[in-house]
Protein backbone atom coordinates (compact mmCIF):
# COMPACT_ATOMS: atom_id res chain seq x y z
CA UNK A 1 0.00 0.00 0.00
CA UNK A 2 1.13 3.33 -0.12
CA UNK A 3 3.34 5.21 2.17
CA UNK A 4 3.77 1.34 3.28
CA UNK A 5 7.33 0.38 3.72
CA UNK A 6 7.95 -2.17 1.03
CA UNK A 7 11.43 -3.95 2.42
CA UNK A 8 10.81 -6.58 5.22
CA UNK A 9 13.74 -5.41 7.12
CA UNK A 10 12.55 -3.53 10.27
CA UNK A 11 13.32 0.08 10.28
CA UNK A 12 15.69 1.59 13.30
CA UNK A 13 14.22 2.53 16.61
CA UNK A 14 15.10 6.74 16.97
CA UNK A 15 15.26 8.18 20.36
CA UNK A 16 13.64 11.06 19.45
CA UNK A 17 15.18 12.50 22.99
CA UNK A 18 18.46 12.94 21.15
CA UNK A 19 17.81 14.59 17.95
CA UNK A 20 19.75 18.00 17.83
CA UNK A 21 17.66 19.79 15.20
CA UNK A 22 14.70 19.50 12.38
CA UNK A 23 15.95 21.43 8.92
CA UNK A 24 14.02 22.33 6.50
CA UNK A 25 15.43 21.10 2.97
CA UNK A 26 15.94 24.83 2.48
CA UNK A 27 17.55 25.85 5.32
CA UNK A 28 21.29 26.61 5.70
CA UNK A 29 23.80 23.80 6.55
CA UNK A 30 25.98 25.00 9.47
CA UNK A 31 28.28 23.21 8.46
CA UNK A 32 28.73 24.53 4.69
CA UNK A 33 26.98 27.87 4.94
CA UNK A 34 27.16 28.00 0.90
CA UNK A 35 24.36 25.01 0.89
CA UNK A 36 21.17 24.14 2.34
CA UNK A 37 19.61 21.03 3.90
CA UNK A 38 22.25 18.57 4.43
CA UNK A 39 24.18 16.33 2.52
CA UNK A 40 22.17 13.69 2.24
CA UNK A 41 19.18 15.65 1.18
CA UNK A 42 21.01 17.54 -1.39
CA UNK A 43 22.26 14.24 -2.69
CA UNK A 44 18.84 12.48 -2.65
CA UNK A 45 15.77 15.20 -2.65
CA UNK A 46 14.58 15.76 -5.86
CA UNK A 47 14.57 19.78 -6.44
CA UNK A 48 10.58 19.54 -6.75
CA UNK A 49 10.31 17.83 -3.48
CA UNK A 50 13.04 20.56 -1.66
CA UNK A 51 9.95 23.17 -0.61
CA UNK A 52 8.36 19.89 1.26
CA UNK A 53 11.31 18.05 2.42
CA UNK A 54 13.42 18.78 5.98
CA UNK A 55 15.59 16.33 8.22
CA UNK A 56 15.76 14.98 11.66
CA UNK A 57 19.34 15.38 12.80
CA UNK A 58 20.63 12.87 15.39
CA UNK A 59 24.55 12.54 16.45
CA UNK A 60 25.39 10.00 14.15
CA UNK A 61 22.37 10.28 11.27
CA UNK A 62 20.02 12.32 10.04
CA UNK A 63 16.16 11.01 8.55
CA UNK A 64 14.85 12.58 5.99
CA UNK A 65 11.05 13.08 5.19
CA UNK A 66 9.02 14.76 2.34
CA UNK A 67 5.68 15.35 3.04
CA UNK A 68 2.48 16.23 0.63
CA UNK A 69 2.31 19.51 0.93
CA UNK A 70 4.31 22.32 2.37
CA UNK A 71 1.58 23.09 4.32
CA UNK A 72 2.11 19.51 5.85
CA UNK A 73 5.77 19.68 6.04
CA UNK A 74 5.86 22.93 8.06
CA UNK A 75 3.29 20.99 10.63
CA UNK A 76 5.32 18.16 10.92
CA UNK A 77 8.48 20.14 11.39
CA UNK A 78 7.07 22.43 13.78
CA UNK A 79 5.51 18.74 15.59
CA UNK A 80 8.73 17.17 15.66
CA UNK A 81 10.47 20.34 17.13
CA UNK A 82 8.58 20.48 19.83
CA UNK A 83 8.02 16.73 20.62
CA UNK A 84 11.86 16.59 20.41
CA UNK A 85 11.81 19.53 22.91
CA UNK A 86 9.52 18.32 25.33
CA UNK A 87 11.66 14.47 25.47
CA UNK A 88 14.99 16.96 26.04
CA UNK A 89 13.24 18.59 29.01
CA UNK A 90 11.69 15.50 30.51
CA UNK A 91 15.03 13.98 30.24
CA UNK A 92 16.07 16.83 32.18
CA UNK A 93 14.02 16.91 34.98
CA UNK A 94 14.31 12.94 35.38
CA UNK A 95 17.72 13.75 35.83
CA UNK A 96 17.55 16.69 38.43
CA UNK A 97 15.31 14.44 40.80
CA UNK A 98 18.32 11.91 41.19
CA UNK A 99 20.68 14.52 43.25
CA UNK A 100 23.60 12.25 42.62
CA UNK A 101 26.98 13.88 40.73
CA UNK A 102 26.18 11.98 37.07
CA UNK A 103 22.71 13.97 37.42
CA UNK A 104 24.78 17.31 37.45
CA UNK A 105 27.18 15.93 34.87
CA UNK A 106 24.00 14.63 32.39
CA UNK A 107 22.54 18.12 33.02
CA UNK A 108 25.22 20.03 31.83
CA UNK A 109 25.82 17.73 28.89
CA UNK A 110 22.18 18.28 28.10
CA UNK A 111 22.19 21.99 28.08
CA UNK A 112 24.53 22.07 25.27
CA UNK A 113 22.28 20.44 23.26
CA UNK A 114 19.74 22.58 20.87
CA UNK A 115 16.85 21.68 18.65
CA UNK A 116 16.08 24.48 16.00
CA UNK A 117 13.29 24.57 13.80
CA UNK A 118 13.13 26.63 10.55
CA UNK A 119 9.92 26.74 8.88
CA UNK A 120 9.06 27.76 5.46
CA UNK A 121 6.65 30.57 5.58
CA UNK A 122 7.38 33.88 3.74
CA UNK A 123 8.63 35.51 6.76
CA UNK A 124 11.46 33.10 6.95
CA UNK A 125 11.23 33.11 10.64
CA UNK A 126 12.97 30.68 12.94
CA UNK A 127 12.53 28.75 15.82
CA UNK A 128 15.17 28.09 18.35
CA UNK A 129 14.05 25.64 21.12
CA UNK A 130 16.67 25.07 23.96
CA UNK A 131 16.35 23.15 27.11
CA UNK A 132 18.27 24.94 29.18
CA UNK A 133 15.67 28.19 28.83
CA UNK A 134 12.68 26.42 29.83
CA UNK A 135 10.33 27.79 26.97
CA UNK A 136 10.83 28.42 23.30
CA UNK A 137 10.98 31.60 21.43
CA UNK A 138 10.20 33.07 18.44
CA UNK A 139 13.10 35.57 17.13
CA UNK A 140 13.24 36.83 13.77
CA UNK A 141 16.68 36.43 11.26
Amino acid sequence: ALGEPSSSKRPPKLDLSTCTEVRHAWSPDPLNPMFTGTPILRQKCEAANAHKSFALIFPKRTVDITAITADQCKVLMEGFSALCFRLQVANLAGRGKRGDAQGEEDRQTVKSDTVSNTNTSATNKSTNVSPEKGKGGRRRR
